[in-house]
């Protein structure tokens, strides 16, 4: 019941992952970071939450996804439900898409990338995310991801027993090879999350030129109610703004 992508940017030496899904608090349950910053990716589908330690371990001690699939099967006896993406700074990518994942389901591997999917209205979903993403490479990382869940959404997204299902949870994730997060937008529970991530992501991208602001010449920042005016989406700064509104 979710839909995914993990890439590498050897232009921003960033990884990223994308990922929206009809279940709830998707950015807590299923994204996998390691805490060195050299891969990213997601177990989804039927999540086993606890074998996240054992990735972790795995890429720690080989320093590589090709020992995943041998390990993980012979420690997970549901591991055929299971489907798992990963991407590397090397640009090595994993995925798993277990036979018993959903009716529809699949993952496809490519330079750099890694997309999947499950309870798909059509498998053709994960071409439309790749194609939306490799066509916007002029764009930052994080619009491009996001624009590839949104590419998703529109070829079909999800569904099962014959009904469209709702995005009622979303994120996007960027690091870079340190293990610095430069970006963490979350949707936890929404009627259309991969809307309201967009939104957000409308009102950080203003906030972060705030951000560039303070860091090379604080002096410059514009005032609190500028930029109030400024930020779209985004509740008042000023507390009786918002009382007044109601």
């Amino acid at each position: 019941m979710t839909f995914s992508l993990a890439v590498y940017s050897p232009e921003t030496k960033q990884i990223g992952l994308a990922q929206a899904s009809c279940g709830l608090f998707t950015g807590t349950t299923c994204p996998i970071v390691c805490p060195s910053g050299r891969f990213i990716g997601t177990i989804q589908a039927f999540v086993n939450r606890s074998i996240k330690s054992d990735i972790l371990q795995i890429l720690a001690l080989s320093g590589s996804v090709q020992s995943l699939d041998a390990e993980l099967k012979a420690n997970d006896p549901f591991y055929e439900h299971r489907q798992i993406a990963i991407i590397g700074f090397d640009g090595q990518a994993f995925g798993h898409t277990g036979k018993n994942a959903s009716p529809v389901a699949g993952h496809l591997l490519g330079e750099n990338f890694v997309v999947a999917g499950n309870m798909l209205t059509e498998i053709s979903c994960l071409d439309a995310m790749v194609d939306d993403f490799v066509n916007n490479e002029s764009a930052s990382l994080g619009e491009r991801l996001l624009s590839a869940l949104e590419a998703g959404k529109d070829a079909g997204g999800q569904s099962a027993e014959g009904r469209r299902l709702r995005e009622r949870a979303a994120c996007v994730l960027v690091y870079d090879e340190a293990g610095a997060c430069h970006l963490n937008l979350r949707v936890d529970m929404s009627t259309d999350a991969i809307k309201a991530l967009r939104e957000l992501w409308s009102a950080y991208s203003v906030y972060d030129r705030f951000m560039e602001v303070c860091e090379k010449s604080p002096e410059s920042l514009v005032s609190l109610d500028e930029q109030d005016k400024m930020v779209p989406h985004a509740p008042s700064i000023f507390q009786e703004a918002d009382e007044s509104s109601n």
